[in-house]
């Protein structure tokens, strides 16, 4: 008689699948890793406006030593929502697991402070200066977002977005950690 080797039956997580309390777009990856090893692979699809996900991740065949085919009984399964890692973790066993996966992206946000001659000019009437004076520009440039910002460069436009000729040179660029500012003159 000749042995024949079934390979386990697959662990199936489905669910809903968001990032940052979003649903992500139709066709976004999500794959699945035991041990640092991808064994899961699909894509979203949206189902009555909501996004979703359905994956089959084998299972290691126990009659065959020596080689993986995928996730050992017990065994954390980690998944990624594009680059992006899941919230959440599942347990590979076989069958269906009902398993929303959600994940935090961080957000870049950024913010200008700009003085003339040293004095704040964001309210009215500003500040006061001398007619035929020189005017000297700072500006502070902060991270105030979640993530790293690089290649910052700042410009002002003068207040006339639609002229260029009038156009400041900026600074830049600027690799900026979360909460980092960088000062910047202009004259």
């Amino acid at each position: 008689m000749i042995g024949v080797a079934v390979p386990p039956i697959p662990y199936r997580p489905q669910g809903d699948v968001q990032i940052n309390g979003e649903n992500v777009p139709e066709g976004t990856v999500i794959l699945a890793f035991c041990s640092d090893v991808q064994y899961g692979y699909t894509e979203s699809f949206i189902t009555s406006g909501v996004s979703k996900y359905k994956m089959n991740i084998p299972g290691d065949d126990p009659s065959t030593p020596g080689v993986q085919e995928g996730c050992i009984p017990g065994e954390t399964v980690f998944f990624k929502i594009m680059s992006i890692a899941a919230d959440q973790e599942g347990v590979w066993d076989s069958g269906i697991e009902n398993l929303n996966l959600t994940a935090s992206k961080p957000v870049p946000d950024i913010g200008v402070e700009k003085l003339v001659n040293g004095q704040d000019a964001d309210l009215a009437p500003g500040p006061s200066l001398t007619s035929g004076s020189d005017l000297v520009w700072t500006y502070e440039v902060t991270n105030t977002g979640e993530t790293e910002l690089s290649d910052v460069f700042l410009w002002d436009d003068n207040g006339t977005p639609g002229d260029t000729d009038d156009d400041l040179e900026g600074c830049g660029p600027y690799n900026l950690a979360v909460g980092a500012s960088q000062g910047c003159t202009l004259e």
